[in-house]
């Protein structure tokens, strides 16, 4: 449980700030070129989100289109996956592939 603060505003003793750092750690203000950055990276990252809902949207539009035409979606999700994997890294793919076929093989 954090401890509370003295009155005269400095840290409390063992607080998370320090015993002895002074509170001026704590940003209470932003220049011009601050704001402005900051600003434009929230606004960035709502748009980014509001595409990714977009996007998100689509997908699920597009599995059930394909689900209306009777393919299987969660082998299309498994392919898409393995062609990602495959994608990322040929080598290490090949490997997990063989040795998955090994140790399927034991059955």
């Amino acid at each position: 449980m954090p401890k509370k603060r003295p009155m005269d505003g400095s840290p409390a003793r063992g607080s998370v700030m320090g015993d002895n750092e002074p509170e001026s750690k704590v940003m209470t203000t932003l220049d011009k070129g601050a704001k402005d950055k900051l600003r434009t990276a929230i606004k960035r990252i709502e748009k980014l989100t509001d595409e990714k809902k977009e996007t998100s949207t689509e997908i699920t539009e597009a599995f059930k289109e394909l689900r209306s035409l009777g393919y299987d979606t969660k082998a299309i999700r498994r392919a898409i996956k393995e062609r990602a994997d495959r994608a990322k890294d040929e080598d290490a793919y090949d490997t997990l592939l063989a040795v998955t076929d090994l140790y399927l093989s034991v059955f």
